[in-house]
């Protein structure tokens, strides 16, 4: 596990350090499921776009990939990154 160190406002330090702990967990749990929340709705935002792409090209996106940009100077491109 891994230790870190944070500074605490003046109103949490001055509990108990099981208080502190508890408090500090339950923060800590609340910004992961924000994050989760964020990256679900992210993740929804770009199976709409993908969906209206599709539907504008009128091909799934793994067709898109292989018919229409094959050869293009974006596929050449991002097939070096891979």
């Amino acid at each position: 596990m891994r230790l870190m160190t944070i500074e605490l406002p003046d109103a949490l330090a001055e509990l108990p350090a099981g208080e502190q702990a508890s408090f500090v967990r339950a923060g800590l749990y609340e910004a992961g499921q924000a994050r989760i929340r964020q990256l679900e709705a992210e993740i929804a935002e770009a199976k709409t776009e993908l969906a209206h792409l599709e539907a504008r090209y009128g091909v799934p996106f793994a067709d898109f990939q292989t018919k229409i940009l094959r050869g293009s100077r974006y596929l050449a491109s991002t097939s070096r990154l891979q």
